[in-house]
Order: C-alpha cells, then sequence, then structure tokens
C-alpha cells in the first residue's frame, strides 16, 4: 500500500501557553505513507513534512509585549516493523520515530526507538503495551531524554 495524505489546522495558542503566544497557529502538513505486508509481519513508515504560521509574544527585549511572527518548517518519519509470526493475536512491534521541529534550526530534532507488543484479545479490540525513549536535542552539546510506558484499550464498534 501506498498513501498520501494532507492536513490543515487552526489551533488557538492561548489554550496551552497564553503567556508567550498569542492567535492561533496555522498548520499544514503533507506526507507519504507506505505499508508491506505479508503473513510474516509488515513494514510501515511514512516521510512528511509541515509549516507552521504563529504569533510569540516577545517579553523579553523592547518593545516588551510586542509580536513575532513565526514561520516554521518541519520534517518527520517513522519505520515500523511489526511481526505477525510468533502468535496469531499476539504481535510485537518495533518502530523509529525523527522529527526536526523546525528545519531552520539546527539541534532541535526529537529521535528514538518505540518497543511496543499488540495483543487482539478479542475480535473487535485489543490491548496494547509500549515503552519509548525520545531524545529532544537542545543546541550543540545538551540533550534531554524522555521515556515513557503507554498502555492502550481499543475496541470497535
Amino acid at each position: 500500500m501506498l498513501g498520501v495524505y494532507g492536513y490543515v489546522g487552526h489551533y488557538p495558542l492561548s489554550v496551552d501557553k497564553p503567556a508567550n503566544y498569542s492567535g492561533y497557529d496555522e498548520f499544514n502538513q503533507l506526507g507519504v505513507l507506505g505499508n508491506y505486508s505479508r503473513k510474516e509481519g509488515a513494514l510501515v513508515g511514512s516521510l512528511y513534512s509541515g509549516k507552521n504560521e504563529f504569533s510569540r509574544i516577545n517579553d523579553t527585549a523592547a518593545p516588551f509585549d510586542s509580536l513575532t511572527a513565526v514561520d516554521q518548517k518541519s520534517l518527520g518519519f517513522y519505520g515500523e516493523l511489526q511481526l505477525y509470526a510468533l502468535h496469531p493475536r499476539v504481535q510485537p512491534y518495533f518502530r523509529w520515530d525523527f522529527w526536526d521541529v523546525n528545519t531552520d534550526l539546527g539541534d532541535n530534532e526529537v529521535s528514538g526507538p518505540l518497543v511496543g507488543v499488540s495483543w487482539r484479545a478479542l475480535d473487535n479490540g485489543r490491548l496494547v503495551v509500549h515503552y519509548q525513549q525520545l531524545t529532544t536535542k537542545k543546541g550543540a552539546s545538551s540533550e534531554e531524554k524522555r521515556t515513557s510506558l503507554v498502555f492502550e484499550a481499543n475496541f470497535m464498534f
């Protein structure tokens, strides 16, 4: 399977950080998706790029409380390997994520592995657990690591 997707959004920034941002984040994203499946497993991936336009409140330099227009481009991808051959209802998977938040700036990328298991406990539902470790670059010499453990219950109606 090969496909293309597009996304256009309009998000109120005052919901998250009213002291830092004003107005709305006008954003869009365009991507290519791929999925190659066999009875033993699947390879899944996506490559996508995006653009955000928003206003940042300038409170550290004169004139204070002025607005700075931001036009930010991003680029990302993920690749996932799913294994079906071990058990018909239990599928482990491994994924690598990468996202460059602002392609005009260096050393701000987020990347890392994800390892998970999906158990199709019912014909119309599944339980999933995954562990992810993301590394965010914070300039040329610093980085931040975040880990998460997620449990999900998904049901189709």
